[in-house]
């Protein structure tokens, strides 16, 4: 037992992402890693596949428990793949299972998310799921806590954090996570989805250059270009925070907001 480390049980909800990885690494170095049980939900998600091998590659797969619920089959087949990208009450799934391995739960949300239109992640949903998980779980003596690690942080900022980490944690790099949403298993970065464009921006802000294999230029796709409309439009939909680290990654390929 590492000394000073509480005996606090945390599940960390992971995707093989760059959020999750990050959270999964904090959490460890907080509670030690007899304390935490990364958990992975299948749920339908198109582009699962590649998350698991995120998860192999990053060396996180070894010590992860993993769920498949019965929605996954029925997600898989009936649900149009363009709807499965952001699959409704996804967080709400995987927190509650997460909540039968520790009473805190870890469901890595930015900052940004927590105001934006994802009800499942927004700050209000935090306290209802704990609410919740407390009262169904309450044999436990302690409070669950569904929280966010990240909630002060954007992913420029969260990617900025990985690159000082030793990562000892687990093999890999920052690099092996996945973010997109294109389901070919043989596509890592595709460049032409909402996430791909995140992941572009936080990297570029920390000088990460990253190969794209469908749009090479990721601030050029359909996602980016709705981004850019929306931000000029000054769409409250968005934090200054997100808005000016957006603007700094644009401007190194010569776009101005």
């Amino acid at each position: 037992m590492q000394i000073g480390v509480s005996m606090t049980k945390v599940a960390v909800l992971v995707s093989g992402g760059i959020d999750s990885t990050v959270a999964y690494v904090l959490a460890v170095e907080k509670f030690g890693s007899s304390n935490v049980t990364p958990v992975y939900v299948k749920c339908g998600q198109p582009y699962m596949e590649k998350e698991l091998e995120a998860l192999r590659k990053l060396g996180i797969a070894k010590v992860t428990t993993f769920i498949e619920t019965l929605l996954c089959e029925y997600i898989l087949d009936n649900v149009p793949t363009v709807d499965r990208q952001e699959i409704t009450g996804r967080n709400l799934l995987m927190t509650f299972y997460g909540a039968f391995f520790g009473e805190r739960v870890w469901l890595a949300a930015l900052e940004n998310e927590l105001y934006e239109s994802v009800p499942d992640k927004e700050y209000e949903f935090f306290h209802m799921a704990s609410a919740l998980y407390t009262r169904v779980f309450k044999g436990r003596q302690r409070n669950t806590v569904v929280e966010s690690p990240l909630e002060t942080m954007s992913k420029s900022d969260v990617v900025k954090l990985a690159k000082s980490f030793p990562f000892s944690v687990f093999a890999g790099d920052i690099k092996d996570t996945i973010s997109c949403y294109d389901p070919r298993y043989n596509v890592h970065s595709c460049g032409d989805c909402l996430a791909c464009f995140k992941r572009w921006i936080a990297f570029v802000n920390n000088d990460i250059q990253e190969d794209y294999q469908i749009n090479k230029k990721p601030w050029t796709s359909a996602y980016a270009r709705k981004v850019i409309r929306e931000i000029r439009a000054k769409n409250p939909h968005y934090s200054e925070k997100r808005i000016e680290e957006t603007r700094q990654a644009l401007a190194k390929v010569d776009i101005e907001l």
